[in-house]
């Protein structure tokens, strides 16, 4: 039976949060109105920015919904597979939802600036309509970097890999490998009120890291060797996880079974029971 860890503050719905959503929320209605607004004006092309901007506050206030203020729960994301080299794994996979999320939120803006590029080039005249157009296409071209990234695999979801010999650690744009016999201790810490898992290497011993993009890094890689794990990214509840890389680390006997459905089974075991 797992508990929450006395390092972590109770769980609850931040005020912040809630003003986020508030905002958000607001923000979606709004920009259908401003767009029709300008239709009524003989402006159509208003209309269509509006609706494109309240669909990304639309996805915006699902992603803040989910990260933050409701995440959500799939033992799912838990599996055996096997990792690049052959290896058999036991696989948490990070929240596919949140990573596609930010990923339509980039897609919609590339269009947004893209379309706003060709609206500012037949609407003005001389330079400034050359200058305009070329700042939106710029900043189309940043975000469309993200969806580049995407598309070549340097962002991707992300995982947690377990195995007898240690854990890799991918997450949206980076990668980091550290063996059992390095780790010293693992920690439940918080940031900024959202629980986190450190797993702490040993700094005399060297360890594998680095980013997987040059541009779009998200993550937070530390330069001391430590696996940090923002339980945020995930649909596995936070006492889970915390749970399952301090059993690990404490029994060498126990990483025997990562790998097979043992240890799929194990995590069922620690799944909270819903409260009736």
């Amino acid at each position: 039976m797992n508990t929450w860890p006395a390092k972590w503050p109770h769980p609850r719905t931040r005020k912040r949060d809630v003003a986020v959503l508030a905002i958000l929320a607001a923000a979606v209605p709004g920009s259908v109105v401003v767009g029709v607004i300008g239709l009524s004006d003989g402006r159509p092309q208003v209309l269509a920015f509006g609706i494109l901007i309240a669909v990304l506050f639309a996805l915006a206030f699902v992603y803040h919904l989910l990260h933050s203020a409701r995440p959500q729960r799939c033992l799912g994301d838990i599996s055996v597979t096997r990792n690049r080299d052959g290896e058999a794994v036991t696989r948490i996979r990070r929240s596919p939802v949140l990573f596609h999320l930010r990923t339509a939120l980039m897609a919609g803006l590339t269009v947004l600036f893209t379309a706003s590029a060709v609206d500012h080039y037949f609407a003005e005249e001389g330079t400034a309509a050359v200058l305009g157009t070329l700042i939106y296409i710029l900043i189309a071209v940043f975000f469309g970097s993200y969806l580049l990234a995407v598309a070549t695999r340097g962002l991707a979801p992300g995982y947690v890999d377990l195995s007898p010999h240690g854990i890799v650690n991918r997450g949206w744009s980076f990668e980091a490998h550290m063996p059992w016999r390095n780790v010293l201790t693992v920690q439940a810490e918080h940031d900024r009120n959202h629980p986190q898992v450190l797993v702490i290497g040993d700094p005399e011993r060297a360890w594998k890291h680095d980013y997987t993009v040059r541009l779009w890094r998200i993550d937070r890689l530390t330069v001391v060797p430590m696996l940090d794990i923002d339980t945020r990214k995930f649909r596995i509840p936070p006492e889970v996880l915390y749970q399952a890389l301090s059993h690990y680390f404490d029994s060498a006997d126990s990483r025997r079974e990562l790998g097979t459905q043992a240890s799929v089974d194990r995590f069922s075991r620690w799944w909270p029971v819903p409260v009736s």
